[in-house]
């Protein structure tokens, strides 16, 4: 038999409205609608309000015991996974910003060198490439290399022209 629900809510129904207008977690914003419901009398039954959120009615139920233990704050409270951890620690990460800002790398394969020799670890050159322009918000300075190819295509460009212009220009 379906149970009825038996919960006092302490927050206002004006309250309650405000709050899922101003949510935009939509975790969040679900359990505040079951409080609503409720609060308004729209649903007495765990599964009739399961099947009108679209959870699963052991959700409900855990919603309303984390409500009854330590109220709208407890049950605002969404767990997060730690995920999983990261192969570079704190101090390879230490050591990577001080050579970046330091300018040492001049590609990732030094990068992946450094922390062979350092750390003694084989990290792919795709992980150490993540992780410095995602997680430390930096890119190698390749302007070295750039200049050389730089100069080296203006040289041969201004080769091939003062070839060309000298042996195309009529001769006055």
């Amino acid at each position: 038999m379906a149970k009825q629900i038996d919960i006092t809510i302490t927050e206002t129904v004006e309250e309650l409205k405000s709050l899922i207008r101003l949510e935009s977690n939509a975790k969040k914003n679900s359990r505040l609608r079951a409080l609503y419901l409720v609060k308004t009398g729209q649903v007495t039954y765990k599964n009739h309000l399961a099947d009108l959120l679209g959870y699963n009615r052991t959700s409900v139920r855990e919603w309303f015991e984390k409500y009854e233990e330590g109220g709208l704050d407890s049950l605002m409270e969404i767990g997060t996974s730690p995920g999983r951890t990261s192969h570079i620690t704190d101090e390879m990460a230490e050591a990577l910003q001080q050579k970046i800002v330091a300018n040492a790398f001049e590609n990732y394969q030094d990068v992946v060198d450094f922390i062979k020799e350092k750390f003694e670890v084989e990290l792919p050159y795709n992980t150490l490439h993540r992780f410095i322009h995602y997680k430390l918000g930096a890119a190698l300075n390749s302007s070295k290399m750039k200049t050389r190819k730089f100069a080296a295509r203006k040289e041969i460009m201004a080769n091939y022209f003062n070839k060309t212009t000298k042996t195309n220009l009529p001769k006055t």
